[in-house]
C-alpha cells in the first residue's frame, strides 16, 4: 500500500516571493499613492491565505518589494505620514478660523496611578472648571479604557486630558458656534501627546489648544485626593466651563 506523502510548506521567503510576483500591479498602484496602509493590508490578506502570521513575513516582504517593484516601503510610509500630518495641520487650521468668535472652555485634567493595600494598580482621574467645584472624577477601567496603558506613567494624564476634550465636545452642541468651541485643556504633565489632543477635537469641532501648568496651579490634582466614587462629565454644565464668550453674542 503507498504511503501519501506530506507536503512541504513553503517558507515565508516563497509565499512572499510568490504572492509579490502575483501582485506586483496592485502593489505599483499603492505604493504610487502612497499608500502604506493599504501595503500592509495587503500582506495582512497573504499571511491569512497561507495561515501564518503578517509579522512572520514582514521582513522578506519589505526585501521583495526593493528586489522585484524597486518599491522602498519605508519610503512609502515615510511619505504617508508626511501627508496625513499635513491634512491634520490643514484641518486645525480651518476649524481654528471657524471657531475664532466661538467660546472658550477652560479644563484643568489630572491622572494618578497608584498601588492599593492589596498591591493592585489603581487608576483615577479629574477635571474641573475655572471655579474647582465644577469637575467630574472617577477610577479608569483599565480593560474599557484603550488609551491608559499601566506601565505607562504618562497614560492616566492622558486619559483625563481625553476625557476633558470629549467633554468640550459634548458642549459643542449647547454653546457651539457654527458647530465649532475652542477648549483649552490644562495639564501639568509636560510629557502628553498634545498632538493627539488636537486631532481628537478638530475631527468633532473643538479647536483644542494644551497647556501645561505647575502643579500647585492645577486644582484637578488635589480633586483626586479629595474625591472617591464616580462623577460623569455628563453632568457639567457646559456654560459654566466657560472663560471667554468669544464673538457669539456680537
Amino acid at each position: 500500500m503507498a504511503t501519501a506523502t506530506k507536503q512541504k510548506r513553503p517558507s515565508n521567503e516563497d509565499v512572499v516571493k510568490g504572492g509579490v510576483a502575483q501582485a506586483a500591479d496592485e502593489l505599483r498602484s499603492l505604493a504610487a499613492a502612497d499608500d502604506a496602509k493599504g501595503i500592509r493590508e495587503w500582506l495582512d490578506g497573504l499571511a491569512q491565505q497561507n495561515s501564518t502570521q503578517s509579522k512572520y513575513l514582514w521582513k522578506p516582504f519589505k526585501l521583495e518589494l526593493r528586489k522585484r517593484l524597486g518599491i522602498d516601503y519605508e519610503a512609502v510610509s515615510n511619505r504617508a505620514w508626511a501627508r496625513f500630518e499635513e491634512d491634520r495641520a490643514r484641518a486645525a487650521a480651518e476649524l481654528a478660523t471657524k471657531a475664532a468668535a466661538a467660546p472658550i472652555v477652560r479644563l484643568y485634567t489630572a491622572g494618578l496611578v497608584a498601588e492599593n493595600a492589596e498591591g493592585e494598580t489603581i487608576a483615577g482621574w479629574a477635571i474641573c472648571a475655572e471655579d474647582p467645584s465644577i469637575r467630574a472624577y472617577g477610577t479608569i477601567n483599565q480593560e474599557r479604557q484603550k488609551s491608559f496603558n499601566p506601565e505607562d506613567e504618562h497614560s492616566a494624564d492622558f486619559v483625563a486630558a481625553i476625557k476633558a476634550v470629549a467633554c468640550a465636545m459634548d458642549a459643542v452642541d449647547y454653546i457651539g458656534v457654527d458647530g465649532a468651541l475652542r477648549a483649552e485643556i490644562l495639564t501639568s504633565n509636560p510629557h502628553l501627546d498634545a498632538g493627539s489632543l488636537v486631532a481628537f477635537g478638530t475631527k468633532n469641532g473643538v479647536a483644542v489648544t494644551v497647556d501645561v501648568i505647575t502643579e500647585e496651579d492645577n486644582p484637578a490634582l488635589a480633586i483626586i485626593e479629595e474625591e472617591t466614587g464616580e462623577k460623569p462629565t455628563k453632568e457639567l454644565i457646559p456654560a459654566e466651563l466657560v472663560v471667554d464668550e468669544g464673538g457669539a453674542e456680537a
